[in-house]
């Protein structure tokens, strides 16, 4: 179910550009988690939610010099019956 599944990001990048890259990178990982709606997540599974987050980053960002790369921090967490598994990227930390 849905309230198993914790996203947390922070922008970065200059206000704009953070804003549209967490906002992007959270509902995406969501998304993709909850699609995949098991009973045990495993950390692949953050990975690939990962993965295709950064794709769908990569596809809407419309400023390719570097000064303006849409960039955010992530932290993940999947809640199992028996354990948490928790991803991060970047420099927050859950």
């Amino acid at each position: 179910s849905d309230n198993r599944i914790v996203v947390l990001c922070d922008g970065m990048g200059g206000h704009s550009h953070g804003e549209i890259a967490s906002h992007t990178v959270a509902k995406t990982v969501f998304e993709y988690l909850k699609l995949l709606n098991k009973e045990n997540y495993i950390p692949e599974d953050l990975q690939d939610a990962l993965n295709a987050s950064l794709k769908q980053l990569h596809a809407i960002d419309i400023y390719p010099d570097n000064e303006k790369r849409m960039g955010t921090t992530l932290v993940v967490a999947v809640i199992n019956k028996m354990n948490i598994h928790i991803g991060h990227v970047g420099d927050s930390r859950c």
